[in-house]
């Protein structure tokens, strides 16, 4: 939708039919702000197009004013819904523990980071768990190179400047994850699919000046086409090399449980990444190995609630169902109204023959998330053992 609105745009410039394709850009960039929040930026990106490519539309005829002055109010609605949405436990200023200024902070660091990988593709990571930075001083050389290349993309749009309009493509577009807003996530690789475009451009137009540039230096007796076969030999073994990265990273993603364990060979300090694993390692009958990484993250963050529920369900495949109860006790201290650590208790309970005590377990969860289906199915095995089945059958 991000792209389907740009290209309307572009073609409704020279077009006879140019309400049509404003038509276009509004039904697209409505419909791209009903699936994802980055849309936000997309009427601010073609009004900043026709500022650099076609200024002369933005004091030619009235119709086209027009169309670009209602972008513009569709701009100011997007960040007002943004606003309003901004203040979720996840994503917005009503993350817990995360402030805009540290968030900037680590962005900067993390801007490099993804550039990096558009130009080397190395060291890829599905969930990265990248550690807040608490101060200036621990990120002051990416904060200073960010705002050099800001400071250039600036500049470069104030004159017009197509590699100006391509930098503001990546700040612009990275702006609502990757700014002063802190989301849960600090650095996430999908994130950088779309601000990507401005990157291969500018790689690609690099690439080709540079090349021109090399031909025409060579010295006379030299053939030219020694220079294309030159250019052509290095544009397949880039290709090559990048096709065999991308098949060797596609192995990671075989399976859960290849990914997850990528993840902790890369990130051993993540603790959502030993959860994961170690979930899917119980699954499979790898108990030992399981409870170990289980044990893992609680070491890492003790204060992560999701953490200790694991760990209990680990220690209750393990037979260990009594040291189990500790861990869904801790976990429902850390996280309040945690329907699945309480059921996942209630599970604990009956393993060990304590049916009532699992009954009231499995009804408070109810209370909390009625839609669990899991909980509605154990409440009804619970009462039935109670002889209660009148009751069971609702459940079932």
């Amino acid at each position: 939708f991000y792209l389907l609105t740009m290209y309307c745009a572009v073609r409704a410039h020279a077009s006879r039919h140019a309400g049509w394709w404003w038509g276009g850009v509004l039904t697209a960039c409505a419909l791209g702000l009903g699936t994802k929040q980055v849309m936000g930026t997309a009427p601010l990106m073609v009004g900043l197009y026709y500022w650099t490519f076609f200024p002369g539309a933005l004091s030619g005829p009235g119709r086209r004013r027009a169309w670009l002055v209602g972008l513009g109010l569709a701009w100011l609605a997007a960040c007002v819904a943004v606003a309003l949405a901004s203040a979720h436990a996840t994503a917005g200023f009503g993350v817990k523990g995360v402030t805009p200024w540290n968030y900037a902070l680590t962005q900067s660091q993390v801007l490099w980071h993804y550039l990096r990988l558009a130009v080397a593709p190395a060291e890829l990571c599905l969930d990265y768990a990248w550690p807040v930075a608490k101060g200036l001083g621990e990120v002051w050389p990416w904060v200073f190179l960010t705002l050099v290349l800001l400071a250039l993309t600036t500049w470069g749009c104030a004159r017009r400047k197509a590699w100006g309009f391509a930098g503001a493509w990546f700040f612009v577009v990275l702006a609502p994850t990757s700014s002063f807003i802190p989301i849960a996530d600090v650095a996430v690789e999908h994130r950088m699919y779309l601000p990507l475009a401005s990157v291969v451009i500018a790689a690609v137009v690099g690439a080709y000046l540079a090349g021109k540039w090399m031909l025409e230096s060579l010295p006379r007796p030299v053939p030219r086409f020694l220079g294309l076969f030159a250019a052509c030999a290095l544009s397949a073994a880039t290709a090559a090399a990048l096709a065999c990265a991308t098949v060797v990273r596609n192995r990671d993603y075989r399976s859960a449980q290849a990914i997850w364990e990528d993840t902790v060979a890369k990130r051993p300090y993540n603790p959502r990444a030993h959860t994961n694993l170690a979930t899917i390692l119980t699954g499979v009958g790898r108990v030992s190995e399981a409870l170990s990484h289980a044990r893992r993250a609680v070491e890492i963050d003790p204060n992560l609630a999701e953490a200790h529920s694991n760990l209990g369900n680990v220690l209750v495949d393990a037979g260990k169902a009594e040291e189990a109860l500790e861990c869904y006790r801790k976990a429902l201290e850390l996280r309040p109204g945690f329907a699945e650590a309480l059921s996942n208790q209630g599970h604990a309970l009956v393993k060990l023959g304590r049916f009532e005590e699992a009954r009231l377990c499995f009804e408070k969860a109810l209370e909390w998330k009625p839609d669990y289906t899991e909980a509605h199915a154990n409440l009804a095995v619970v009462l039935e053992k109670l002889n209660r089945h009148a009751e069971a059958r609702e459940h079932e």
